[in-house]
């Protein structure tokens, strides 16, 4: 479950990467759920990026 789980999450977080316009708000959005989602998997690296 948990490498879907991180799957998701990359997919996601490159999504957001690739945006960088105002859209790029509503993928945070989401980084930031998963990261409440996977307190277990060091969020702090994916947030500092």
């Amino acid at each position: 479950m948990r490498k879907i789980f991180l799957k998701c999450f990359h997919f996601y977080f490159g999504v957001a990467n690739t945006l960088k316009n105002e859209q790029s708000i509503y993928f945070n959005f989401i980084i930031k759920l998963f990261l409440i989602s996977a307190q277990d998997t060091t969020p702090t690296a994916f947030a500092t990026a």
